[in-house]
């Protein structure tokens, strides 16, 4: 039989204990929220820092590092600090317009430094030595230099300047070998720096070729048809590019420095030899020819030991090709080995630049 009095309500649980299910259940509820929050955040983090640990293959990335090429951008601040240190800017003094003032048009090119003791060097291939007299040279700061002494490789259009004065900032060159089309660049014109990419070798010869000359150019691209200095990424000097977006690579001021450093002139080491590549297309293992060279045609004014009919394989061990022969001459030491293939045989030739 039921105690309890039926005109009475059922008795309830105490305050106290209500009040303390009630803290309990918000407390697992804000646990639960906080965990599935924390996993989330990890599951995030994780993904950011290492995106290869989840499946990819439903993703597609865009790459839009070409939409950059051509675009006015400014590389890092240490590589525009240095190359404005280390440039000059040339302009037509008859067109000054005040003391340290030139109109737009005065404006001619801009000289790298490549000596704390003044040599320089620019891209000028119509340059006279009469025209060095109308020309002011001054620096970021408005500090003007005189010209002491000009040197003009007309092969290469690039002109050499000694400038009176000590201690200039210089600018260092590129590891050759890591540069080919497809690199990005920088090319200065004028203070406007493009973010840009060397294009593909074209050939500006026909066979036969004069070994010494360079048998095809490399373009700037994007087109921007106006005169400037081209850098790697890094800052060092690759170049400079004329109005039609052609490279004119500076090894080979890299090559004639020790000569006008030393000498003050430069180079004059002449290949007189002609001819063309050729290349052996027979697959019979036994055949023991040579799998590719320079075919001399005629030997010039300078033969220097080879004759009509050899084929050059290789200079220093080095081997050849169109774009790579005339650097290999150049770059060669004084006395240099030159790996000939005669009258089916093979032999070294020293030949004393």
């Amino acid at each position: 039989m039921n105690s309890h009095p039926p005109h009475l309500p059922h008795k309830s649980c105490s305050v106290t204990m209500r009040t303390l299910w009630s803290n309990i259940r918000n407390v697992i509820f804000f646990i639960f929220v906080s965990v599935l929050a924390g996993v989330t955040g990890a599951l995030i983090t994780s993904a950011w820092i290492e995106p290869t640990f989840y499946p990819n293959q439903n993703l597609y990335f865009v790459d839009r590092t070409p939409q950059l090429y051509g675009t006015n951008q400014r590389p890092e601040a240490s590589v525009a600090q240095r190359f404005g240190v280390s440039t000059l800017r040339i302009f037509n003094k008859t067109q000054a317009v005040g003391e340290g003032l030139y109109s737009k048009s005065s404006y001619i090119g801009q000289v790298v430094m490549l000596s704390s003791n003044g040599w320089g060097v620019t891209y000028m291939p119509d340059f006279t030595p009469s025209r060095s007299s109308s020309f002011d040279v001054v620096n970021n700061n408005g500090v003007s230099y005189d010209i002491e002494k000009t040197l003009f490789d007309a092969k290469t259009g690039f002109v050499y300047f000694k400038f009176l004065g000590n201690d200039f900032r210089v600018m260092s060159f590129p590891d050759w070998n890591l540069l080919d089309s497809g690199s990005e660049v920088w090319s200065v014109h004028e203070g406007e720096w493009k973010f840009r990419i060397i294009g593909d070798q074209e050939s500006i010869l026909g066979s036969p070729f004069v070994s010494d000359r360079d048998t095809g150019f490399l373009n700037i691209e994007p087109s921007f048809y106006k005169d400037g200095i081209v850098l790697t990424e890094q800052g060092h000097l690759l170049g400079f590019v004329d109005s039609s977006d052609v490279l004119h690579s500076a090894w080979s001021i890299e090559h004639h420095m020790p000569f006008v450093l030393g000498l003050g002139q430069l180079d004059d080491f002449v290949s007189t030899w002609q001819g063309y590549m050729v290349y052996n297309n027979n697959t019979d293992a036994s055949d023991s020819g040579p799998d590719a060279g320079f075919y001399v045609t005629s030997v010039g004014a300078y033969p220097r030991g080879l004759r009509v009919g050899d084929i050059i394989l290789n200079i220093e061990g080095k081997k050849l090709s169109e774009n790579t022969l005339s650097r290999e001459l150049f770059s060669a030491s004084q006395e240099f080995v030159l790996t000939v293939w005669r009258k089916a045989q093979e032999f070294d030739i020293i030949i004393t630049k």
